[in-house]
């Protein structure tokens, strides 16, 4: 047998590190966009828009266009932000209503928000106002759809850059591989599973990502991997599976500027089931 073809076996054979997917696989869905990730999952787009009712990043970019659409036209900043008001009117839907700041510039997860809004088409800026487009007015007079949801979801896979809100290391292998993280819970999550058995998986799959973080941004006496899997807790289970409803979590996540008790346990939602349509290994 060729070398090349020794390659190529052992890199379509499932492997354990994977959980069964194969090196192929795997990096199809890391580095490929999500319409070529059919062998192992897609994304359906006509599921139940009742399960979107209580998925927190729904409420708040339903807020966000609530507000501007209400507006009319909302003037931006002399340095291009949303107005104060509305920012902090979205604190409130975030359960921050004692929480207030001076300008956008100081609260980047509704920063995040007004790109992904912008992104997603639904809002726009024009001479120095945000207005909502058509697609926009649609949600505020309408609701979100399910293929609203699937654009917003794409969008924070591919394009967000997750260590935009917080401190730690870029790190980009978490969400490089937070579809691979998203099979992770598929096989792991049916019932309750704690985070740290989670990101262990990760990190046993994704053992270099380790070498990711700075020793700058360690805390006193903090190894690698420790830092890791604060980074995998914080971004992938905290800000983005329970942040757009994939999962709950036990304790119930607070403030998404906390990180997640280590003790913290959590399970796949009916939303995830319907959403991801996950194809069996030996298909």
């Amino acid at each position: 047998m060729k070398f090349e073809e020794i390659v190529a076996l052992y890199n379509s054979r499932p492997i354990d590190d994977f959980l069964g997917l194969s090196p192929n696989q795997v990096s199809t869905i890391i580095y490929g966009p999500l319409e070529s990730m059919q062998e192992v999952v897609s994304l359906n787009e006509s599921f139940n828009v009742s399960l979107l009712e209580d998925v927190k990043v729904i409420s708040e970019i339903k807020a966000l266009i609530s507000l501007i659409g209400e507006a009319g036209e909302a003037k931006a900043t002399q340095n291009g932000y949303l107005p104060k008001k509305i920012v902090n009117a979205i604190y409130k839907v975030k359960s921050l209503p004692g929480y207030t700041v001076q300008s956008e510039e100081a609260a980047p997860s509704v920063s995040a928000l007004r790109h992904a809004a912008t992104a997603c088409g639904w809002m726009k800026k024009r001479a120095g106002k945000f207005s909502l487009t058509k697609d926009g007015r649609r949600i505020l007079d309408h609701g979100f759809s399910a293929s609203h949801y699937i654009s917003l979801l794409s969008y924070w896979l591919r394009l967000f850059n997750w260590s935009f809100l917080d401190r730690y290391s870029e790190c980009p292998s978490v969400q490089r591989g937070a579809v691979f993280g998203l099979y992770i819970l598929h096989k792991q999550a049916n019932e309750l599973v704690p985070v740290n058995r989670l990101a262990k998986l990760f990190m046993t799959a994704f053992p270099h990502a380790t070498e990711e973080i700075e020793a700058e941004t360690l805390f006193f006496e903090t190894t690698r991997e420790e830092e890791l899997r604060k980074v995998f807790s914080l971004r992938f289970i905290k800000r983005f599976a329970a942040y757009f409803g994939l999962i709950s979590c036990i304790p119930e996540t607070s403030s998404s500027y906390v990180g997640l008790p280590e003790t913290t346990q959590v399970k796949t939602t009916p939303l995830f089931s319907e959403v991801l349509v996950w194809v069996p290994p030996d298909h």
